[in-house]
């Protein structure tokens, strides 16, 4: 299993980022020498073009807030999410990536990325293109084992919707990603398929017999 317990993934997206670290109070308190320390550290990037919900998407996984009057990012952002998987505490690092160019990747950012989420609006085609064009320049990059997940934002807006569920199903499975449709008012589906994507990564950093024993433990349950 991975370990980055010698190396703070905090400290370098502090340093080599220069990010601030967005996270409920509890989880900016130091922790006593006594309690354990998280061995896990994840950083994904929530990607894809201005106004598909990046904002609203990390202010509801790592605050479980919703502000329907939020302003755009205008620079890179990275926000603290801390989850139970397993028995295993995971630290998560989302940065809500800015892009000056619609479908430029941030290399600097990539770097340590263990996933990725690709965005779009469902009510604007536009964004459905470039999201398209992420997943790919993505898997040419990373492989096409790299965890991604397509997300079509903004289902409460059905009545305004450009691109079916079942034609977004179709575009993901022929790149090879794994697709979920959300609104970020219903906390249920974004905290769903955030725990998706770490679910993933997690998974991709296990050996066979730690799967096998995951596996085994489930059916037992």
């Amino acid at each position: 299993m991975e370990d980055t317990s010698n190396h703070s993934l905090s400290e370098s997206i502090k340093k080599e980022l220069k990010l601030e670290i967005i996270s409920q109070k509890e989880d900016n308190e130091e922790k006593n020498e006594n309690n354990k320390f998280e061995t896990l550290e994840y950083k994904i990037l929530i990607m894809g073009t201005r106004h598909t919900g990046k904002t609203s998407f990390c202010l509801r996984c790592a605050l479980n807030e919703f502000d329907l009057e939020i302003e755009p990012s205008k620079e890179s952002k990275c926000y603290l999410k801390k989850i139970s998987l397993f028995d295993e505490e995971i630290k998560v690092y989302l940065i809500d990536a800015f892009s000056l160019k619609k479908n430029t990747i941030y290399l600097e950012l990539l770097k340590d990325t263990k996933g990725v989420i690709v965005m779009y609006d469902i009510t604007k085609q536009e964004t459905f293109q470039i999201a398209e064009k992420l997943v790919n320049e993505i898997s040419l990059n990373f492989g096409t084992n790299f965890p991604i997940v397509l997300v079509g934002n903004k289902n409460d807006l059905n009545f305004l919707r450009e691109i079916d569920f079942e034609e977004a199903t179709e575009k993901a499975n022929s790149l090879n990603c794994s697709f979920r449709e959300i609104n970020c008012v219903d906390e249920n589906s974004v905290h769903d398929t955030f725990k998706y994507l770490i679910s993933k990564i997690y998974f991709n950093n296990l050996d066979d017999k730690e799967k096998e024993e995951i596996i085994k433990n489930l059916q037992e349950e």
